[in-house]
């Protein structure tokens, strides 16, 4: 696969600026070139990873002296980059979303995020809840990795059985804990109006953004602490990196 023209091609059927697209090009050309990455899938999808990207955010600061400003938008454009591969079913998660962006200052963005531990009180506190079988669902789907909007755009198929999902071309295996909240889900969800697997109160009977974020926020207030989107799509992925066991699964 050439990378630079299928993404480029992905960035035109999203409808971005021409200068945008051309800004985006160098930045993953630059970042190609940098670590002596070929056009071969393995070595940039190996190579695409946190520890790589924030050296090479160091780079582009250290050694390049670029504003960080400009840093930012190399990274945002990295970020499209990998939801182009995320799209492909080529990677998992988005590794630019563990990478903070650079202040002002040079200095690193950094956000309090809600700890290992916390996620999975979050997601225990969810489940606990027998009259939560929406929110349940939403939350254990976040924690697959799925985002608010493609959460929102599931399509509900009679016939799928709970063990998988299609997030646009992406087929997606669930963990244990995110079949079950499905199983018990598709036994309410006939009842319910709409083509959309999650049905909401918006006028196409979709989810409302808003009712995800309040179902954080309530959850959050019942254990104490911040949880957020971020924080639940994060998660696995860190516990990838790192060895941490799922306890909640």
């Amino acid at each position: 696969m050439n990378y630079r023209i299928c993404f480029n091609a992905y960035l035109r059927r999203q409808a971005y600026r021409p200068a945008t697209i051309k800004s985006y090009d160098y930045a993953l050309n630059d970042y190609m070139a940098y670590f002596r990455l070929g056009r071969k899938r393995a070595s940039l999808l190996k190579n695409f990873n946190p520890p790589r990207l924030e050296a090479y955010k160091e780079y582009l600061l250290d050694t390049c002296g670029l504003r960080p400003s400009t840093v930012n938008r190399r990274l945002s454009a990295l970020s499209a980059f990998a939801r182009f591969l995320r799209g492909r079913g080529l990677l998992e998660y988005n590794p630019l979303e563990t990478v903070a962006r650079v202040k002002s200052d040079g200095t690193s963005k950094i956000r309090p995020r809600a700890s290992w531990e916390e996620v999975q009180k979050f997601r225990r506190e969810v489940n606990l809840d027998a009259l939560e079988l929406p929110g349940r669902l939403i939350v254990e789907l976040l924690y697959t990795g799925l985002s608010v909007r493609e959460t929102r755009e599931l399509r509900y198929d009679e016939k799928a059985g709970p063990g998988s999902i299609k997030a646009g071309e992406r087929v997606i295996t669930l963990h244990p804990e995110a079949r079950l909240a499905l199983s018990h889900y598709l036994i309410l969800r006939p009842i319910l109006r709409g083509a959309y697997l999650i049905a909401g109160e918006e006028a196409d009977w979709s989810l409302k953004p808003a009712a995800v974020y309040y179902l954080m926020r309530k959850f959050s207030q019942k254990i104490a602490a911040r949880v957020t989107v971020r924080d639940l799509r994060l998660a696995r992925f860190v516990a990838a990196q790192t060895g941490e066991k799922d306890i909640a699964a």
